[in-house]
C-alpha cells in the first residue's frame, strides 16, 4: 500500500527538524557550564581545568548571550607560580553572568620568560598589554580584534589565505586571527604608569619620559625615542610543510606520531635511494662537486693555491680528514672563495671564505656535506630573528631582513637561515 505524500512530507519535516537541532547543539554545546555567582568567578570556574584566570584582568568585547559567543581576553596562568600569559576564549553567558559554555581557549603570548600584565581596553576594538622581563617593564601590544591587517597577506594567492586562516583559527581561536603592534621599550624601564586617555595609550616611564600611542596607528605620537615599533608581518606559507606542522599542532595528534612517520617515510627513501645506487653504482662526487660549487678544474686549482694554511696566522685552516676509505679528489681541501661578485672582500687581505666538502657515510656515497669557514679577523657574525620564528621566550620580535642601510649592505658578505621553527629552552 503506498505511503500517502502528506505523510511523507510531515516525516520530512521531522528530520529537518532533528538535524537542525542537532545542528544547534553541535553549536551551542554546553561544555565549560559554571554559575559561581558572577561571570568573572564563573570563568574562573569554567577554565579551572586548562588555566588559572585572574578574575580582575578579564576583558569582554562584542555583544554575547544565550545564543551567541563573545570574546573574551584575559590574563592566566598555566604552570602555578609561573609568569602569567594572556589569553583568548569564547564565552557564551546569561545575564546574570553563568557561563554557559566556552570554546576556542588559546593561548596569544607563549612567553615563558615574561609576564605580561593584565590588558586594558582602548576603544571598541583594541586592548593593551604591558610585559616585564626580569623585573623591568620590556614592552607593550596592542591587540586589534578587529583581525589582522590586509597588508599581512597582500598578493598571497587564494589557497594561501585559507591555510593562514586554519593557521590562525588552531593559534589564536579566530579565522582572522588578531592584529598585533609590539613596542619594545628602549631601555626597559623600572617604572611604568599606563593610562588610556581620549582613545589613546599614555605611558610615563623613567625619568618622567612619556610614550603616547594611537592605536589606528604604528609609530608613536610622542616618545618615540624611547619604543622600537614591530609592525605585523608574515611569510607566505609553503604547502607540504604547512600540511605537517598544521597536523603537528592537533591536539590529538601532537608530534610524536608526525616524528614517528616522517622516520618511517626518510627510511623509506633511504631503502630505494641505497638500492639505487647499489644497482647503478656510486655517483660521480667529484664532477657533481664541481657542478655545485660553480667551480671549473682550473679555477679550482688557482684557489687551492690560495688556500695555503699561514702556519703565523692559521689560516685557512688544516685540510680536514677524510672520513670515508676513498676518498674523492679534493675532499677536505680547503678551496679560497675568490672572485666572487656576491662576496666583498677587504683590498690586499687574504680570502675571508673557504670550502670544501666531506662524504660522511661509507654505506651512503650519494650523501655528503658542505664546510664553509670564515676568518673571524675579518667577518663578523650578526643574528637576526624572524617575524615569527625563533619563537622567543620574551615575546621579543624582529623583522626577519638584513637592514637595509647604506652601510650594512655595503659590508653583507652572506647570510644562513638556522635555528627556525625553535623555541628558547624548548623544541
Amino acid at each position: 500500500m503506498p505511503v500517502p505524500r502528506a505523510h511523507l512530507r510531515d516525516r520530512l519535516r521531522l528530520v529537518i527538524a532533528a538535524l537542525v537541532g542537532l545542528a544547534v547543539l553541535l553549536v551551542l554545546r554546553w561544555d565549560g557550564f559554571a554559575d559561581a555567582g558572577g561571570f568573572e568567578a564563573s570563568l574562573v570556574e569554567a577554565l579551572a581545568e586548562r588555566v588559572d584566570v585572574d578574575p580582575s584582568s578579564a576583558l569582554r568585547f562584542g555583544e554575547g548571550g544565550v545564543l551567541r559567543y563573545e570574546p573574551v581576553i584575559f590574563r592566566g596562568t598555566v604552570e602555578e607560580g609561573g609568569p602569567a600569559d594572556l589569553f583568548f576564549v569564547e564565552v557564551r553567558a546569561a545575564e546574570d553572568g553563568t557561563v554557559l559554555s566556552t570554546r576556542h581557549l588559546s593561548n596569544l603570548t607563549r612567553t615563558s620568560s615574561a609576564d605580561e600584565l593584565a590588558p586594558q581596553r582602548v576603544g571598541p576594538h583594541h586592548a593593551v598589554f604591558v610585559a616585564k622581563v626580569g623585573g623591568q617593564f620590556d614592552a607593550v601590544t596592542m591587540l586589534d580584534l578587529r583581525g589582522e591587517p590586509e597588508a599581512v597577506t597582500h598578493g598571497w594567492p587564494a589557497r594561501a589565505r585559507a591555510q593562514n586562516a586554519i593557521t590562525n583559527l588552531q593559534e589564536t581561536g579566530r579565522r582572522v586571527g588578531f592584529g598585533r603592534r609590539r613596542y619594545a621599550i628602549r631601555p626597559a624601564s623600572e617604572h611604568l604608569e599606563l593610562a588610556i586617555e581620549e582613545g589613546r595609550v599614555r605611558m610615563t616611564l623613567d625619568e618622567g619620559s612619556v610614550v603616547e600611542l594611537d592605536p589606528e596607528a604604528l609609530d608613536p605620537v610622542a616618545g618615540a625615542e624611547r619604543v622600537e615599533p614591530n609592525e605585523q608581518e608574515k611569510g607566505m606559507p609553503g604547502t607540504i610543510t604547512w600540511v605537517v606542522d598544521s597536523v603537528r599542532n592537533l591536539s590529538f595528534v601532537g608530534p610524536e606520531p608526525i616524528a614517528w612517520l616522517e622516520s618511517r617515510v626518510f627510511a623509506v627513501k633511504d631503502y630505494f635511494d641505497r638500492a639505487y645506487y647499489a644497482a647503478a653504482g656510486g655517483p660521480d662526487t667529484e664532477a657533481e662537486v664541481a657542478a655545485e660549487m660553480g667551480v671549473t678544474e682550473e679555477e679550482a686549482r688557482q684557489r687551492a693555491e690560495l688556500s695555503a694554511t699561514d702556519p703565523e696566522l692559521g689560516w685557512p685552516p688544516a685540510p680536514l680528514e677524510p672520513i670515508i676509505d676513498a676518498p674523492a679528489r679534493g675532499e677536505g681541501e680547503w678551496l679560497a672563495v675568490v672572485d666572487d661578485p656576491f662576496v666583498k672582500a677587504y683590498p690586499n687581505a687574504p680570502p675571508g671564505f673557504a670550502t670544501t666538502f666531506l662524504q660522511v657515510d661509507p654505506e651512503r656515497p650519494f650523501t655528503r656535506v658542505y664546510v664553509i669557514a670564515w676568518d673571524p679577523r675579518q667577518i663578523q657574525l650578526r643574528i637576526m630573528s624572524g617575524t615569527q620564528e625563533p619563537e622567543s621566550a620574551t615575546g621579543e620580535t624582529a623583522p626577519g631582513m638584513v637592514p637595509r642601510d647604506d652601510e650594512t649592505l655595503d659590508r653583507v658578505v652572506g647570510g644562513f637561515n638556522g635555528g627556525f621553527q625553535s623555541l628558547h629552552g624548548e623544541f
